[in-house]
């Protein structure tokens, strides 16, 4: 599907994604301000992630120095990114067949209430 989009004019896909975004903002126009405000500040922050990306894209990628550098940082921040899996995952379980409707559950300097708010040093 990507590819036949590679053959779509880029003018094409700017105006129907310019309708779009005018079908959205017309439709938020009339449900309220603060979801209209939601949607440009997104579509704001995406054009500039978009913008953000080529610009990095098209540097340079360093010396060999620096490339063995982010090699290493990134293989490192893979094993930090696995190692909080393994602890964040079970906690998530835990904690979301812990906070069922109508209980607390009590947990050494944390407390999670009714609604599913957490007060730490209780």
């Amino acid at each position: 599907m990507l590819q036949g989009l590679a053959k779509v004019d880029p003018k094409v896909l700017y105006v129907a994604a310019a309708i779009f975004g005018l079908v959205v903002l017309y439709l938020g126009a009339h449900t309220s301000f603060v979801g209209v405000f939601v949607l440009v500040t997104c579509f704001v922050m995406l054009v500039f992630a978009g913008w953000l990306a080529k610009w990095v894209m098209a540097k340079d990628e360093g010396t060999v120095d620096m490339q063995e550098v982010t090699f290493a940082l990134a293989s490192l921040l893979a094993q930090m990114y696995l190692f909080m899996l393994q602890i964040l995952d079970p906690l998530v379980v835990f904690c979301s067949f812990a906070c069922k409707s109508g209980s607390s559950l009590h947990i050494p300097s944390l407390l999670i209430y009714d609604d599913g708010c957490f007060f730490p040093g209780f």
